[in-house]
């Protein structure tokens, strides 16, 4: 008796998982272009968080009409502990928590 074949399930000579033939390697999928910084140009480095408060505080001192910013104050307790917050200016309270 001569040689016997036995088959695996697949055709010999390709892949079983693709069915490309061995040797051979199937094109690469296209992929999305690198996000980069949307309008181009060079990405901003990162700020650091108390650069940004600083930043985004209101100014000290008398300004000249209107000013926009953020207020912060000094506050040793746990923020957790704090069931309200109420700013009181000239005369109006704002409930702020």
């Amino acid at each position: 008796m001569g040689g016997v074949n036995v088959g695996l399930g697949h055709p010999q000579g390709r892949d079983p998982v693709t069915g490309a033939p061995n040797g051979r390697r199937l094109p690469s999928p296209p992929r999305a272009p690198d996000a980069g910084v949307p309008g181009g140009g060079e990405p901003k480095q990162r700020e650091r968080p108390e650069e940004s408060l600083i930043r985004t505080a209101l100014p000290g001192g008398e300004q000249k009409g209107p000013v926009s910013g953020f207020l912060y104050f000094p506050y040793e307790g746990k923020a957790s502990g704090l069931k309200s917050i109420d700013l009181l200016f000239q005369d109006v309270v704002m409930k702020l928590k």
